[in-house]
């Protein structure tokens, strides 16, 4: 027990030393980016009963930083939002077992770099083929907003969509 206990502590040891002062001051001089400076386009794909994708960000700007959990909702193409049940799911780095990126939870965009917001798609009780726009409210960054097609099966009629949304994350350029 006391060897499970030592080991616990040491992982949170090097995780907290993973997210440094240096890191988080390398950042903070950066300025937010802007929803004027950012494209968003979004890709989802079958997964078993749900979409998994991203809604993805690509800076047109100057260098900017984003961070956090942006606020997703859905729209109809008629622009009536749609009964939308959101949680949150854990950064798509953690979910492959990747190591935490550099500077991570913010994200530094030089000018044509990449970020995605992980989603995960489930129960779509409207028309098969419908157009949906999702809206990211991302705080100082403002609206950031894609639309898509939904093609996805109705598993709890009444129920709402149902969205799993992640926080920013930089994008590999490998």
């Amino acid at each position: 027990m006391f060897r499970l206990a030592l080991a616990f502590f040491a992982a949170a040891a090097s995780v907290a030393a993973a997210a440094s002062p240096a890191a988080a001051n390398e950042t903070a001089a950066v300025p937010r980016c802007t929803s004027a400076q950012l494209g968003t386009t979004i890709y989802l794909q079958g997964a078993g009963g749900s979409l998994a994708g991203a809604m993805r960000v690509v800076n047109g700007g100057r260098r900017c930083s984003l961070g956090g959990r942006p606020q997703i909702s859905a729209f109809s193409a008629t622009g009536r939002r749609l009964l939308t049940r959101t949680g949150a799911s854990p950064p798509r780095w953690q979910l492959a077992s990747r190591s935490r990126p550099r500077g991570w939870p913010s994200v530094v965009l030089e000018r044509n770099q990449k970020a995605d917001i992980g989603l995960v798609v489930r129960n779509w009780c409207g028309r098969s083929g419908a157009r949906v726009t999702f809206r990211a409210l991302a705080g100082a960054t403002g609206e950031l907003s894609a639309a898509t097609v939904l093609r996805l099966r109705c598993d709890a009629p009444g129920a709402g969509l149902s969205l799993s949304v992640g926080p920013f994350e930089p994008v590999s350029s490998g």
